[in-house]
């Protein structure tokens, strides 16, 4: 399995994410272009605990997988 290095726009983009709520898990998707990463997703953490676990809104999650392909 090959290891995924995300770029430092990326990294922040996440962190950013964790430190607005750093009580709950981040959940969303990672878009890549020819097998790299580009973009970033973030869909809401729903679960019962999510503190501990994540859910991801179905909702938000279907937006999101449209947002990717329809960025290609």
């Amino acid at each position: 399995m090959d290891n995924i290095q995300l770029p430092r726009p990326l990294v922040n983009t996440l962190l950013h994410q964790a430190q607005i709520s750093p009580e709950r898990e981040i959940c969303g998707l990672i878009g890549a272009l020819n097998g790299t990463p580009v973009s970033v997703y973030p869909v809401a953490n729903v679960a019962d605990h999510p503190d501990m676990l994540f859910r991801m809104a179905p909702q938000e999650q279907i937006a999101a997988m449209r947002r990717l392909r329809e960025a290609g």
